[in-house]
């Protein structure tokens, strides 16, 4: 009876020593990880399904257009305050994209020097087309401003083809 004992004694020994040192059952599939990662993902789908109305903030009436009054009343400001912030995001948006534009020419005419100056092999040719995507996301960057800018120029809120079709320079203008 005492080999019994014994073994139990030993198993009892060698699940506590497992359990010291990997945890709970739970602990060792990562269930607690796992319930903070769906916990992450119900907040972010939250996130991604919210009306885009509260994206801003700014009130528009039925033609699209920004109505300064309701959203001077919703933040209680004056609507000249309202107009202020408008041409102060106008503003920022056209140094942004001037910004944005610069260090892609700046980086463009480095790339062009090294690429002249530089004997092309492999990694060479790797390092130049792995550039493509950074002036691109550079090119969307501008793109983006530039249609903010429009938004806030034309006073409206509207999508990315309307600026395409509407807008007189794809370029930011300064107010």
């Amino acid at each position: 009876m005492s080999g019994a004992s014994e073994k139990k004694g030993v198993l009892a020994k060698t699940g506590r020593a497992a359990r010291f040192v990997v945890g709970s059952p739970s602990v060792a599939v990562g269930a607690t990880s796992i319930r903070d990662g769906y916990g992450l993902l119900r907040t972010l789908w939250g996130i991604v399904r919210r009306r885009p109305e509260a994206e801003d903030g700014f009130q528009v009436d039925g033609s699209g257009h920004i109505d300064l009054a309701a959203t001077a009343e919703v933040y209680d400001v004056s609507s000249a305050a309202v107009e202020i912030y408008l041409q102060n995001q106008q503003i920022k948006t056209y140094q942004r994209a001037w910004s944005a534009a610069l260090i892609g020419a700046v980086l463009l005419a480095a790339w062009v020097i090294v690429g002249l100056s530089g004997s092309w092999h492999s990694q060479t040719l790797v390092t130049a087309i792995e550039m493509l995507p950074f002036w691109f996301a550079l090119g969307l960057y501008i793109l983006q401003n530039g249609w903010l800018n429009w938004q806030f120029r034309q006073r409206r809120k509207a999508g990315m083809l309307a600026y395409i079709r509407e807008a007189d320079t794809l370029f930011p203008r300064r107010p």
